[in-house]
């Protein structure tokens, strides 16, 4: 299940050109796998075929690992309070410490149920057979169910889940007791027909994000509403100035819209554009790329393209200089909305690709030096 994207705070210090320093991959008996990473500020924990370790920065430290028997992927990881992350495998629920690689605990639900979310409560799982979200303690009780529309997607806070059902109905549920705090569909602006995404929060963008007591949506026409968390009681409303992929800090969206040529930066504090760059000159120069993710950084953005090549320039030029711009085209599948992770000088893209000519796995890159 795609998450909602994250809010990127603080920006993560980037300066181009890259450098590859790593490529990591995995292999089954049906063939390779590209490990999934979750990135913390000292390290990065890596889920691969019957195995979960963590990493410094780099690769360049194995800090723990644990064999995990049984597993021929790459482990769904669900992120848990106090730094933990949790991963289902049967019927069993596993909580790591993930500084340390300490088994927190282990909790045989008896369900063959998806794990989705956790708050400091529980954790939820998701049954597609019955459409049913089962919500079990720390001590593995079932404590209660909610059943949900077709589909959906959860954003976990510390004591609340915001479940967005077929992309434009949003409950925000206490987590202790499964029950609904307030309901949210916005209006849609569009022609009103099937193809009318006016309203829509699309997972894999940071559609829906958790900010200081607040939820902020940003709706597929670029509408923006804070909403009280615990209230629904809405505090601000905006719209962007255009749309594209984008990414969210704790104090803005960033923007990049292809077709423009246009990046800004949108400060949702104060609901207004407090910058804008044309770039249409260096788009042209990039061969004018489809867009699908950006990750904006404090010297560079970075972008994922339709074609399979990352791409970035320089946010600015140096003193006497031109903007430098780097890309590096790897030739794989590129999802719309999922940008590289990056921390501490580094940057982390998983290649995936079908075509068995093109090279997959986990690749790390280095930040240039000053």
């Amino acid at each position: 299940m795609p998450e909602f994207g994250r809010v990127v705070e603080p920006l993560p210090r980037l300066r181009l050109p890259l450098e590859r320093k790593a490529w990591l991959g995995g292999h089954t008996e049906s063939g390779p796998v590209v490990p999934r990473a979750r990135v913390f500020a000292n390290g990065v924990l890596i889920s691969r075929n019957g195995y979960l370790g963590f990493h410094s920065h780099g690769f360049e430290r194995e800090l723990w690992s644990h064999p995990i028997p049984g597993v021929k992927s790459a482990l769904e990881l669900i992120d848990g309070p106090g730094e933990t992350v949790l991963h289902k495998l049967g019927t069993v629920v596993t909580q790591y410490e993930v500084q340390s690689g300490v088994i927190r605990r282990s909790i045989d639900t008896r369900s063959q149920a998806f794990l989705v979310a956790c708050s400091q409560h529980n954790f939820l799982l998701m049954s597609l057979d019955d459409t049913t979200l089962l919500a079990f303690d720390w001590s593995g009780n079932e404590i209660w169910r909610s059943g949900y529309q077709g589909y959906c997607n959860i954003l976990s806070t510390p004591d609340k889940y915001v479940v967005v059902e077929m992309s434009t109905k949003l409950r925000v549920m206490a987590a202790d007791s499964g029950r609904v705090l307030w309901r949210f569909e916005a209006e849609t602006t569009g022609d009103k027909g099937p193809q009318d995404h006016s309203n829509h929060l699309v997972p894999g963008f940071p559609s829906v994000v958790f900010l200081r007591g607040e939820l902020m949506t940003i709706l597929g026409d670029g509408r923006i509403f804070k909403q009280d968390l615990m209230t629904g009681e809405l505090l601000q409303q905006g719209q962007t100035p255009f749309r594209g992929p984008y990414q969210v800090s704790g104090e803005s969206i960033f923007i990049l819209n292809k077709h423009q040529g246009q990046f800004t930066e949108y400060n949702h504090l104060l609901m207004e554009e407090t910058k804008r760059e044309d770039l249409k000159e260096a788009l042209k120069m990039f061969g004018d790329p489809l867009i699908n993710a950006l990750l904006v950084t404090d010297e560079a953005l970075i972008w994922t393209t339709m074609e399979g090549t990352l791409m970035g320039l320089e946010r600015q030029a140096r003193p006497g200089e031109k903007r430098l711009a780097w890309l590096d085209p790897l030739g794989a599948s590129m999802p719309i909305g999922v940008p590289p992770a990056a921390s501490a000088g580094y940057m982390y893209y998983p290649a995936m690709s079908l075509n068995p000519k093109v090279r997959i796995g986990l690749i790390c890159y280095q930040s240039a030096s000053a």
